[in-house]
Parts: C-alpha cells; sequence; structure tokens
C-alpha cells in the first residue's frame, strides 16, 4: 500500500477525486472527461511496452480510481421543482399593496397634508407680535398661510417661523421601529434669487 501512496498516479486521482466531491456537475464531468483523456495518452506507451506484473496493479489502481471518477461525474437524478413552493426573488410587499396603502393614507389628508415641504416655495413671512405667519405656494402657484403648529406633508408639523424661513419638524421611523425627528428648512429666497 506504501508504494502505491508514492505513486505520482496514485496521488493524482486522489486528489482528483477529493475535489471532485465538492465541485458542481458540470465542472465535474468536465475534470472527468479531461482527466480520462490524459491517463489514456499517458497509459499507451505503457501498454506498448511489456507489461510486468507491478505496471499491471499500477494499471488496476488506475482503473478503478478512474472508474470512481467517472462515477461522479454521473448525473446524480438532483432537479428543482419550483411548483408549490414561493419564488425566493419576489418581492415581500407588492406594488398594488404598497399603492393602496399610500393612497388609504392620503384620502384622509386635506390641503398642506397632502403636499411635502420640498413641494412648497416660502413667498413671504410676516411677524404680528410673537407670532409669524408665513405664505407658501405649491407647484401651480396656489398659495397657503403657515402658523406655528400647523401640519404639512404626512408627517411633518411647523416647528417654528424665523426671519428668513420655515422651519418644519418631521417625524420618520428607523429600520428598528425607533421614532425618531428631523427637520427641514424652507428658506425664503430674497429677490432675484432662484
Amino acid at each position: 500500500m506504501t508504494s502505491q501512496k508514492c505513486n505520482p498516479h496514485y496521488r493524482l486521482l486522489s486528489a482528483i477525486k477529493a475535489n471532485l466531491r465538492v465541485a458542481p456537475l458540470h465542472v465535474r464531468f468536465a475534470m472527468a472527461v479531461l482527466f480520462a483523456t490524459a491517463l489514456l495518452l499517458f497509459s499507451v506507451p505503457a501498454i506498448a511496452q511489456e507489461n510486468s506484473p507491478e505496471q499491471t496493479i499500477d494499471q488496476k489502481v488506475i482503473e478503478k480510481h478512474l472508474t470512481e471518477i467517472l462515477s461522479f461525474a454521473r448525473d446524480d437524478g438532483f432537479e428543482y421543482r419550483r411548483e408549490g413552493r414561493p419564488d425566493p426573488f419576489a418581492p415581500f410587499i407588492s406594488e398594488k399593496k404598497l399603492q393602496a396603502e399610500k393612497s388609504k393614507e392620503q384620502e384622509g389628508l386635506s390641503g398642506l397634508q397632502r403636499l411635502e415641504p420640498g413641494q412648497l416655495t416660502v413667498v413671504a413671512i410676516v411677524f404680528a407680535g410673537k407670532s409669524g405667519y408665513a405664505m407658501v405656494q405649491d407647484s401651480i402657484g396656489f398659495g397657503y398661510v403657515l402658523r406655528k403648529g400647523m401640519r404639512v406633508g404626512m408627517a411633518g408639523t411647523v416647528d417654528a417661523i424665523v426671519p428668513n424661513a420655515v422651519i418644519i419638524k418631521q417625524k420618520y421611523k428607523t429600520i428598528s421601529g425607533q421614532t425618531q425627528y428631523r427637520t427641514v428648512e424652507m428658506v425664503l429666497k430674497k429677490e432675484g434669487e432662484n
């Protein structure tokens, strides 16, 4: 047995078998065909010479390993059947459900709640005593008056009105489900600015 382990053919075939066990089917088949061809090409000169008992043993070992390699390359009969199984690449929430949820959320909204701060432009800011008022307009030119505490967009409220901006505090949820706030500043542009 030790003379077989020293044999380069034995070591090569053992390495091939070990790698074929973990290789995909098409790789196994290609490697088996490649090494079977190489083995046949290298064994032709040995067959032409006179066979000694030691060469016959080596040839039997090689044939045994070759049949094992070719058996790995055969189809193992596995076939994936999709019937009755969900598509793993399909989104969890369909587009129709998202649109239905959005339309339900927007049904209860009116006026400024339908418009997000990015859709509005600050036109003027006026202070009467301690309270401030801001006039904003949407993209079609329809105007609205904002006061502190008014709702803007689906999750925003006017937090403050300062001489050059309207600050809106928007509530949102993080991935972990925590409620956090971000501020959006709508700046009053000076005359002549775009």
